[in-house]
């Protein structure tokens, strides 16, 4: 059986990290998605920072 591809944001930890950084919690959330996206497709970091300036 083929598992569906999922990606769980666990409130917690979100909330915590956006409480240090400050900004929006919508720019964390799309920089964790876009991270978390990045790593299942293989991704390399300056591809996901590329990603993310635009």
């Amino acid at each position: 059986m083929q598992e569906a591809d999922v990606i769980f944001l666990y409130r917690q930890p979100l909330l915590a990290q956006w409480w240090h950084r400050g900004g929006l919690l919508g720019d964390l959330v799309r920089h964790v998605l876009i991270h978390e996206v990045g790593r299942h497709f293989g991704l390399s970091d300056d591809d996901m920072t590329r990603i993310e300036s635009e």
